[in-house]
């Protein structure tokens, strides 16, 4: 089976296929061919609505001179670009940041979801937000659990120069990432008043080292506005770390009733009530025993699945 895999090329991330592919993706091309499937990777480089629709023109003559069984995009934008054919049958996944978004939801809804043969939510949030198609299917994203695993905090620290004493809090991305509400997360931790307690922003960290990372701090911190199925919640459970996060995607589901792992609401004042029982609770998770259904190989063979039904 040939599948041409269609996604956004994103700055900051790993470098890789004549440009940069956030590390879901490039983990789901990988773990796809390590089943057998002959993925091939088209990157929509250019940036705005215009960079989409300039890739339907470069999309289409790459089908012209190359037959796929499927083409999949992830995102519905990148779904719009796939769309714009007709000989090869079409898979788009949605992951958050699209659906929740009213007029890309409202395109999606009437063109898109219609249009293809199938159709992804990594959330049953998101399959219900886009009206329950009968051609939709809920499968997050996996995450690597050989990649992210707990190790000793203290070695953790050493590699990274990290006072031994502090209370390190990560937060889930860049702080400039407006959806990621850093406002919140910092205002919170400012009203702990706590000189010994530091946020850290998820950033410039080599791929090999943000397991490293992880283990080396004492909670991790999501304060997003809207997700669909963050991997950065599923990566801290996998290494067993305490998280405090806001309601949204499928976090209270990955969650599952985990000691040491908090869901607030978007006020500043319950936010740090939040952080300082994460950080009172004193000891790693169990979080790694509450994912397993989210491993990556159990995640690509349900996309497989779906691709064999299509193809044939």
């Amino acid at each position: 089976m040939r599948i041409l895999y269609v996604c956004k090329s994103l700055k900051g991330y790993i470098k890789g296929y004549h440009g940069n592919m956030a590390p879901f993706n490039m983990e789901r091309v990988l773990l796809l061919r390590s089943k057998g499937i002959i993925v091939d990777v088209f990157l929509i480089k250019e940036s705005g609505i215009k960079g989409y629709l300039k890739s339907i023109l470069k999309l289409n003559k790459r089908l012209k001179n190359k037959k796929y069984d499927i083409v999949q995009a992830t995102y519905a934008l990148s779904g719009m670009v796939i769309s714009f054919q007709s000989n090869t049958p079409i898979v788009i996944s949605y992951i958050g940041s699209d659906v929740n978004i009213k007029w890309i939801r409202i395109i999606s809804k009437l063109f898109l979801i219609k249009r293809a043969k199938a159709n992804i939510f990594v959330s049953e949030k998101l399959y219900k937000l886009a009206g329950s198609p009968k051609n939709g299917y809920v499968i997050p994203f996996g995450i690597n659990v050989e990649k992210f695993y707990p190790m000793d905090q203290k070695d953790a620290r050493i590699f990274f120069n990290m006072d031994l004493n502090k209370k390190y809090v990560l937060f889930s991305s860049r702080f400039d990432r407006k959806e990621k509400n850093a406002d919140l997360a910092l205002s919170a931790i400012n009203l702990l008043q706590d000189i010994n307690i530091e946020l850290i922003e998820l950033k410039d960290i080599p791929d090999e080292n943000i397991n490293i990372l992880f283990n080396a701090c004492d909670l991790g911190l999501l304060t997003s506005i809207m997700e669909g199925s963050p991997q950065f919640i599923k990566e801290a459970m996998a290494c067993n770390l305490p998280i405090v996060s806001t309601n949204v995607g499928d976090v209270k589901d990955v969650f599952n009733d985990t000691e040491g792992c908090f869901i607030s609401s978007f006020n500043p004042e319950d936010v740090a009530e939040k952080i300082k029982m994460a950080l009172d609770f004193g000891k790693r998770t169990n979080g790694r025993n509450k994912i397993t259904n989210y491993n990556n190989h159990i995640i690509a063979s349900k996309v497989i699945s779906i691709y064999q039904k299509i193809a044939g």
